[in-house]
């Protein structure tokens, strides 16, 4: 028993100890914005596209509206909401934005591949500066 316990321990140092897993990438720079009317969705209007990175590849624009993601609005509360939801995506797996351009509206299917290491340390610094802002009064 107390052979099983060190084991448990040892095992969970190391799953403490091992960074968190980095989230797909998609390549696109996006500010989120509430809704402005009852009954409207929130939304992220899409401001910079990686050049040839998967948003872009998968016809994702700037000037687009996001207002959906697999199907379901957005309901972030802030801008660490949304980057907490982008952090779960994961490589391979595609996403399905509801987007808006110029009045109609259209579904852009977009997979996110792992993150390039150049990109990684500004992901991380995003997050802080969205903690930073939220924990703000």
């Amino acid at each position: 028993m107390r052979r099983m316990s060190l084991l448990l321990m040892t095992l969970l140092l190391f799953a403490a100890a091992r960074p968190a897993p980095r989230p797909g990438w998609l390549g696109v720079g996006y500010t989120f914005h509430h809704a402005t009317e009852k009954g409207k969705p929130n939304w992220l209007h899409v401001q910079r596209l990686a050049p040839g990175g998967p948003a872009e590849l998968a016809g994702l624009r700037v000037g687009d509206v996001v207002t959906a993601i697999d199907g379901k609005p957005l309901t972030f509360r802030d801008d660490g909401d949304a980057l907490a939801y982008f952090r779960h995506i994961r490589p391979a797996v595609a996403l399905r934005f509801l987007v808006t351009r110029r009045g109609s509206s259209q579904v852009v299917r977009v997979t996110p591949v792992p993150m390039p290491d150049e990109y990684y340390p500004l992901w991380l610094q995003n997050e802080r500066l969205a903690a930073a802002k939220a924990s703000r009064p």
